[in-house]
């Protein structure tokens, strides 16, 4: 396990929050999207999810979590209906059901840590099934979203 300086608010007392110890902090959310409208007939894929894809600039050697929901029903046939984290055509992280009945409701939550490049990053949320075909549903007091939080610090 990597060690680090502890958040500036658990040091010593006395100390400062200075313009160096910024970078040492969590930078929270930076990216966020939702949908609330359902998308029917998603089948072997991955089909990516209407509207649910957020670009973020990562800084230099930080830690972000990509976290994503949604509430899927398998529509025919049992099967392993599954929502992927992806970053571009590369899968990253997959969340399934195995086995699911027809008629059948799951709820996702894909979660992951990464360390990208700095820069631009892109991520999506993308679903598939083995079998016949799944639907993500989605409403206003339920929506299917992805979310990206800057951790802090990779080291």
């Amino acid at each position: 396990m990597a060690v680090r300086t502890a958040y500036v608010g658990t040091q010593s007392a006395g100390d400062t929050l200075s313009s160096a110890n910024f970078t040492k902090l969590p930078g929270g959310w930076i990216g966020y999207a939702e949908v609330t409208a359902d998308q029917t007939g998603i089948s072997t894929g991955p089909t990516d999810l209407t509207s649910l894809t957020v670009t973020v600039t990562a800084g230099s050697s930080r830690r972000i979590r990509v976290t994503g929901y949604g509430r899927v029903i398998q529509q025919t046939s049992a099967s392993a209906p599954q929502i992927l984290i992806r970053d571009g055509s590369n899968n990253i992280l997959q969340a399934a059901i195995l086995n699911l009945a027809s008629g059948s409701t799951a709820i996702l939550c894909p979660s992951v840590v990464l360390t990208p490049s700095s820069g631009s990053n892109t991520y999506k949320l993308s679903g598939s099934v083995a079998a016949g075909t799944m639907d993500l549903e989605a409403s206003s007091i339920q929506p299917a979203w992805i979310l990206v939080e800057d951790l802090g610090p990779s080291a």
